[in-house]
């Protein structure tokens, strides 16, 4: 008994077999036709089914202007190419005769034999005269260089085109409230959100000062004087503290300020600054830095200035008797 109920169990397990339907009368299968690129797209899209996205159509006039920029690429890389190692072989040339031609020289008693040599010497900076930024007044003593950073709270315009297929780009506008160095402008091509603090507050334009950086007039290595080429690569900047003038340098400009629609400003640390509490639209904040002298080595043609100074500048190896004030670039 327990056999026979197994077999009705598996039997009525099987799936039960559906004849096919009969095709009516008169059907005719039709025939299979590769599809050759014509049927699945418009225009220069084919529609891929595998990943499932459109592709671009390569077109025989697009195939050879490829082919063609090309060619010309090559053509032109060769020359940049000879270009490049003609001027590494020059530069290699150049290093061998400075490493010939070196030599260390006292900063303090330079010899009329060396002139327009090349010369390779250390020593500390020195100076009789502070660097002035007379706009505030502030003096700063034994200084190569002073810089002052001048930063205003604005609105600031980002702006981005989305690209479509047929028709001009659409351009989206954001905004956003940052400090900046630069002038950002008033006029806008859309309107910060209403619901901003300051949405309705355009940037002030007409700033009472900008940034700028200020030389020392009087600067010596020695015997040597040094030129404005050697102070441009002198980049030691730190801050400068004004915590003992901070004061009489805010009242300097006090006037300029309020001519200009600016908030009086105050001392904040090592800026100077109008905010009170939260930065607002057209708040102002100013800070110096400064490159301190201290010990530096050169090495660079010593020869004298027009004024019969020992001086230095770049050493050239094809202009080694130029005249002063000539570029030896």
């Amino acid at each position: 008994m327990d056999i026979q109920r197994d077999l009705d169990l598996e039997t009525n397990l099987k799936p039960k077999y559906v004849a096919p339907k009969k095709p009516k009368s008169g059907y005719k299968p039709k025939a299979y036709k590769p599809n050759k690129g014509k049927s699945s797209y418009k225009g220069k899209y084919r529609y891929n089914k595998k990943y499932g996205k459109k592709e671009k159509v390569s077109e025989g006039s697009s195939v050879f202007a490829e082919f063609f920029a090309g060619i010309v690429m090559i053509a032109f890389a060769l020359p940049m190419i000879w270009m490049n190692e003609r001027k590494q072989v020059k530069m290699d040339k150049i290093n061998g005769l400075g490493r010939e031609e070196a030599r260390t020289i006292s900063i303090d008693e330079p010899k009329e034999e060396e002139l327009f040599k090349l010369a390779h010497c250390s020593g500390v900076l020195t100076t009789s005269i502070p660097v002035v930024d007379s706009a505030f007044g502030l003096e700063q003593e034994n200084a190569v260089k002073v810089r002052r950073t001048v930063e205003v709270y604005q609105w600031v315009e980002h702006r981005e085109e989305e690209e479509q297929e047929e028709g001009d780009p659409i351009v989206h506008y954001s905004y956003v409230k940052q400090w900046s160095s630069e002038v950002q402008g008033k006029d806008f091509g859309d309107e910060p959100d209403s619901g901003e603090e300051d949405a309705k507050t355009r940037n002030n334009t007409e700033w009472p000062f900008h940034g700028e950086s200020f030389d020392n007039e009087q600067l010596n290595m020695g015997a040597f004087k040094v030129t404005k080429s050697q102070i441009g690569r002198m980049h030691e900047w730190s801050s400068l503290d004004i915590s003992d003038r901070g004061d009489a340098l805010a009242d300097a400009v006090q006037q300029a300020m309020y001519d200009k629609g600016f908030g009086p400003l105050h001392q904040d640390g090592e800026y100077l600054t109008s905010v009170d509490g939260q930065p607002r639209v057209n708040d102002i904040r100013v800070r110096w830095e400064v490159v301190n002298c201290q010990e530096y080595t050169f090495m660079c043609q010593q020869m004298k200035d027009d004024k019969g100074e020992w001086t230095f500048r770049k050493w050239n190896p094809e202009e080694l008797e130029s005249e002063w004030g000539n570029d030896t670039d």
